[in-house]
């Protein structure tokens, strides 16, 4: 049975300059700001669904009727209830003036990080099959962070590492586009590439940069890849000099002649199926 805390005795929210209104739509309006603030948004009940199981900690929770008058509203309403957060009712025409998606489902709120591992984390965490981290270097779009993120999570990779000159893994689009499966990795952002170098360098790591040609070819790579860090680059400057000099090794995704290159959404999502498909094959 569905755990059900106490109903708020409070009426709806009614006034767009209510504290709780005002910082939401700052932040929806400003996904950047976010980042330095220390927390993060969601929209919809699925996202919320996985806020849940991967406990994160809510700061505002906002939801309208809207919510109430859907199955899985009532029982994503009852979990909320149920586990403590904090919620605050208002009415659907407010709530919409907040969503983040074209179809607001009736729950939008607000999210704190947990601490991000500065320095990056020694040892390793354990990963479960083939990946032990997979490193974002200059991504700017953020559906091929959430894609990657996604995948990272799909094929056991536990720990993603966002660079300084990449979006924020927990910009909205980014955290919709993983389906909200980002929210299970460890996360560590703003990340320079001389920590990481330091960091590689440090623990011994075998960092493997995928490159668009002239490296080894993936499904050979893979076989003997075990518990390797996954370096990507941007599509379209791909990976500094130097931090391609600090992987020691270069894998490649044979193609097509006449096909430049893969997306890198494609390519990493390519590249951790395969890592881990060796470990459980």
């Amino acid at each position: 049975m569905t755990p059900q805390g106490p109903a708020d005795p409070r009426p709806p929210v009614t006034s767009r300059r209510h504290p709780d209104i005002v910082r939401i739509r700052k932040y929806a309006r400003r996904p950047a700001l976010t980042q330095p603030a220390g927390c993060f948004l969601l929209d919809g009940i699925h996202l919320f669904e996985e806020a849940l199981a991967a406990s994160c900690a809510a700061e505002t929770v906002l939801w309208s009727p809207r919510l109430e008058r859907q199955a899985a509203g009532r029982v994503l309403l009852a979990r909320m209830r149920g586990a403590g957060w904090p919620l605050r009712a208002v009415t659907d025409d407010l709530l919409d003036t907040l969503a983040l998606t074209r179809s607001p489902q009736g729950v939008v709120g607000l999210f704190r990080r947990r601490p991000g591992p500065h320095p990056l984390p020694r040892p390793l965490p354990a990963a479960p099959m083939g990946t032990a981290a997979l490193v974002l270097a200059g991504l700017q779009d953020p559906v091929n962070v959430g894609v990657l993120g996604r995948a990272a999570r799909a094929f056991g990779c536990p720990l993603l590492i966002a660079l300084d000159d990449t979006v924020d893994p927990f910009h909205p689009r980014a955290l919709r586009a993983s389906s909200g499966l980002l929210l299970h990795l460890e996360v560590a952002t703003a990340i320079s590439e001389a920590q990481l170098r330091a960091w590689i360098d440090d623990q011994k790591l075998r960092a493997a940069a995928l490159v668009p040609r002239g490296g080894e070819p993936l499904a050979v790579a893979a076989t003997t890849a075990g518990g390797v860090v996954l370096v990507l680059g941007s599509e379209g400057r791909g990976l500094a000099p130097t931090l391609e000099a600090a992987c020691t090794q270069r894998w490649c995704i044979p193609m097509a002649a006449g096909i430049d290159s893969l997306g890198v959404a494609a390519a990493g999502t390519i590249a951790l199926y395969a890592l881990a498909q060796d470990r459980v094959g």
